[in-house]
């Protein structure tokens, strides 16, 4: 089974949901991303911040240059 883990919202609430339905909120080491993951980009843009969700499709490595 899946880890659970109870999540605290602002201002709604609290609730406990597996490890598929959270992100980190750090840069995770490059063995932890699996190809298939899904995945969050931050992109600053002046003052805007914008979020891009994607899917790993390959993962880092030399012949890709870490990207």
């Amino acid at each position: 089974t899946a880890n659970k883990y109870k999540v605290k919202f602002d201002n709604k609430g609290k609730s406990l949901l597996s490890g598929n339905h959270i992100a980190y909120d750090y840069h995770p080491a490059a063995d932890r991303l699996m190809v298939g993951s899904r995945v969050v980009a931050r992109y600053k843009d002046g003052n805007s911040v914008w979020l891009y969700a994607g899917i790993v499709a390959e993962t880092p490595n030399n012949k890709n240059k870490t990207r």
